[in-house]
């Protein structure tokens, strides 16, 4: 399971771990920073909370990783913000310091573009379906009986969100892969986040979420799915 999320991932444009990786590595080690973000937390009335490390099972902590940085997401972008803006005020910089202001402006630029925050908005849905799929597989205890039924509905779960009803009604699984019996991008369902995200953002255009919905088909028309419907 952990390698049909693996490559499922690989159908989407943007790798949520590259992001999750390059602000871990720039607040490790680092009381200062961590100190300072906290206060920008605690102006903007927010719960202090610290930023995830993905763990080695990283696709068993990505999920947590994703929720972590959706909730810390108006702290992060008024952080590095804050801290681009410093160095952009300073005369001249160091050798260092420049390749420190290469570093926040690349995070900064992530952290602003709507596509990241879409994007982890999606996975913060699916994953989860995924990973606690995952754990059942890893059980120490006998889980055989059980396994059947929860991959069923993980995979009645995904098909539902982008294949129309009366298609799955039929009990034919295999027509997941014919994109005739594709739902329309705007009744794909991407989960409430994205949802939320979409009824208020301007900034993404019609263009903009027809490339959305079809990386968020060609995700569940993966391995993910094929794993869980007949095996």
């Amino acid at each position: 399971m952990a390698h049909c999320a693996y490559y499922a991932t690989k159908k989407l444009p943007y790798q949520a771990t590259d992001l999750l990786k390059k602000i871990a590595s720039y607040f490790k080690h680092s009381a200062k920073r961590i100190s300072a973000f906290e206060h920008v937390q605690e102006i903007l009335d927010m719960k202090i909370l610290k930023i995830l490390k993905l763990a080695q099972t990283r696709w068993l902590s990505l999920s947590a990783c994703i929720e972590r940085l959706l909730v810390l997401m108006p702290a992060l972008k008024t952080y590095f913000h804050n801290e681009l803006t410093t160095l952009n005020n300073k005369m001249r910089l160091s050798t260092k310091e420049s390749e420190l202001k290469k570093t926040i402006n690349e995070i900064y630029l992530l952290l602003m573009h709507v596509d990241t925050e879409l994007y982890f908005r999606f996975l913060h849905y699916v994953l989860p379906l995924i990973c606690d799929l995952n754990l059942e597989f890893q059980s120490e205890s006998p889980r055989i009986h059980k396994l059947y039924s929860l991959m069923d509905e993980v995979c009645q779960t995904l098909l539902k969100n982008f294949i129309k009803p009366e298609v799955i009604e039929s009990g034919d699984l295999q027509v997941y892969k014919n994109p005739a019996n594709f739902l329309r991008n705007g009744d794909i369902y991407a989960g409430p986040w994205v949802a939320a995200f979409v009824e208020v953002n301007s900034n993404l255009t019609a263009s903009k979420l027809a490339v959305f919905y079809t990386n968020v088909r060609n995700f569940r028309n993966s391995p993910i799915v094929s794993h869980c419907c007949f095996l």
